[in-house]
This record gives C-alpha cells, structure tokens and sequence, in this order.
C-alpha cells in the first residue's frame, strides 16, 4: 500500500489576542473577508438550504437516554437562533455558548432550574421545584450515568458514524446556531493549490491531522458537520464516511458526549481507529490530544508531534493519504496562565 501527502491551512482573518480592548466584530455574509475568494459565508441562509447541503447517510441510533440528555440543548440552541439572529448578535452569543463547551450541561440545567421555579410560583406553590429534583431530576441523572456513560459503547462503534442530518425545521434551527459560531472569526481555507481536490470517487481515504490544538481546536469544527468552508471546498469527502476521532473523556461528559456523537466522533484509540479504516472510513484527528492543549501560549504554535506517530502508521497501513492540515492562530484564541506549570 501507498500513502500521498496533502496539505492546507485555516487561516483566521481576524485573530483575537489577549492585548485587544475590545473583541473584534464578527463579518456577517462578507464574501471578501469570509474565504478571500469570492464566495459568500458557508452558514446557509435558510433551513431548506441547510436541509439540501446534508447527505441522506445513515447515522449511529442513540440510546433514548442520550437523546433525552440532548434534546434540551436542542430546543435551547434553536430559541437562541430564532431570537438573536434578528438582532444580528447569533456568532457573538453562539461563540459564547460553544467557548464554555465543557460547562454546557449548566445551561440546560440552569434554564430547566428556572421553568420549575416559575412553576411553583405559579402553578403548583412551594416545595414543587425540590420534590421535582429530588424525585425526577436525581434519580434520572443516576440513571444515565450508569447506562449511558458506565456501559453505553456507541462511541465504539465505526457503523453509520456519520453527522447526524436535521429532521425537522427546529433541528436545523439549532444546528444554525452552533454552526454561526464559524463566523465569529472569519475564517480562510488555504488548500496546497488551487485546483486541490480530495476525491472519493475511487474509494480512497484520508487521515486529516489537525495542529495545533489550543484550547479548543477550532478548525476541527469544519469537519464535524456540513455547510463549513471546509465541505464547500470538498464536498465529495464531506459526504462520505469520514468520522472524527476525540479522547475517551470526551465520551464520559455528559452532554458534551451526545454532542460529539452527532458530529460522528468516535473513540480515539487505535482499535477503533483500525476499525473505522477497515471500514472504508476516512478520519480526522488533532494529533497533539490534551498534551498538546496544555501547552497552549498566545503567539506561539507549539506541536505535540514526536511521539505522535500512530496515525502516519494507520495512513501507510492502510493506504490512506496523509492531509495535513495547520491552523493558523488556534493558540490566540484564548489568553492562558503559566503559574501552575
């Protein structure tokens, strides 16, 4: 077998650093300053377009738990889409929801907090919103953490893991939301020519190595679902199967789980990573994992590369062609501290 070597850019047009008084101003539908060549945002402008731009692929069925777990956040992120896109603040308020990531199980817990609340005052008087939590709220939590993230093994699974495609008007709502997250700071693809393409007509595969990580590894958003600059430049790989690679943790999160699942992530170890190329799966990882985050400094790219060599062993065992692929400015986004290190 036969590995070829690609590679491309993610250049923010406008980067964040620390020193700035004041966060720069998200460009809306700018086709210029959006990608450099032309062409307008890649967030659709409507459902309908939303809809058409998603392949028709299977996607992993999770267990009613999760989608439980998940759904609030969908009805969550759809209110937020209908109610601040108007007033023209959507990259502002969804890059907000999406930098606190690992805190997002807060929010559904906070607004779900606040409806009992109303309800008590309202309807069924004192001690409802206790009785609600003691009885309903705890033991269901329980309940999922011993189903969902003790034994569940969808994360193991390569069948189908695909981005899940919006069913319903709402759905597609929610995704809008996160997905304007992208146009908070304008972004350019930079491919290693022109005419680049990554064709998939002939079966072939990629392993896309993402660096470097930063806090969060922003360009990996393009790849965990559809209407990115990202599937506008290659659509033909972006509508078949590849699937993205996350830490085990990931998948012990709740929330940040069943997010990750709709996006086709699996599980990052080798044998799943295996199993995914047996498959026929391309894949995309940020090589450098959490060593690689927490070496994140404002001005500088440091990669986690060395020791990192499992994926190029993968690409040569099974004939996938490398793509690498850089982020320009990933390690501005955030300003860190060094007082523990």
């Amino acid at each position: 077998t036969h590995s070829r070597i690609h590679s491309f850019i993610i250049r923010p047009s406008v980067i964040l650093h620390p020193s700035n008084k004041m966060c720069p101003k998200p460009v809306k539908n700018s086709a210029e300053q959006r990608d450099g060549r032309g062409r307008e945002s890649a967030t659709p402008k409507s459902t309908e377009e939303l809809l058409a731009r998603f392949p028709t692929s299977n996607h992993r069925r999770l267990h009613f738990l999760s989608e439980s777990m998940y759904r609030p956040i969908t009805i969550i992120a759809a209110l937020l889409h209908y109610t601040t896109e108007p007033l023209g603040i959507e990259p502002e308020v969804s890059m907000f929801i999406n930098g606190a990531f690992f805190v997002m199980l807060i929010f559904p817990s906070a607004v779900g907090y606040w409806a009992l609340q109303l309800l008590e005052m309202y309807a069924f008087g004192p001690g409802f919103t206790s009785m609600m939590i003691r009885y309903v709220a705890i033991p269901w939590f329980v309940l999922y953490v011993i189903v969902i993230i003790i034994f569940d093994k969808t994360h193991l699974e390569p069948t189908d893991a695909n981005p899940r495609r919006p069913q319903t008007e709402f759905q597609a709502a929610a995704y809008k939301f996160f997905s304007r997250c992208l146009d908070y700071f304008p972004t350019t693809l930079v491919p290693w020519s022109e005419d680049a393409q990554l064709p998939t007509d002939e079966g072939q595969q990629y392993i896309i190595a993402m660096h470097p990580h930063g806090i969060h590894c922003m360009p990996q958003g393009m790849l965990g679902g559809l209407s990115t600059l990202f599937s506008d430049r290659f659509p033909g790989l972006m509508d078949s199967k590849l699937s993205g690679l996350a830490a085990t943790v990931i998948f012990k999160i709740p929330l940040v789980r069943e997010m990750f699942l709709h996006m086709g992530y699996v599980d990052a170890s080798r044998s799943i990573a295996s199993k995914c190329l047996k498959e026929g799966r391309s894949l995309f990882v940020c090589t450098g994992g959490e060593e690689e985050s927490m070496y994140t400094e404002v001005g500088r790219d440091i990669v986690v590369l060395k020791k990192r060599k499992g994926f190029v062993r993968l690409a040569l065992s099974y004939g996938a062609d490398l793509v690498p692929m850089f982020g320009v400015g990933n390690s501005d986004f955030y300003k860190t501290y060094s007082f523990m290190s």
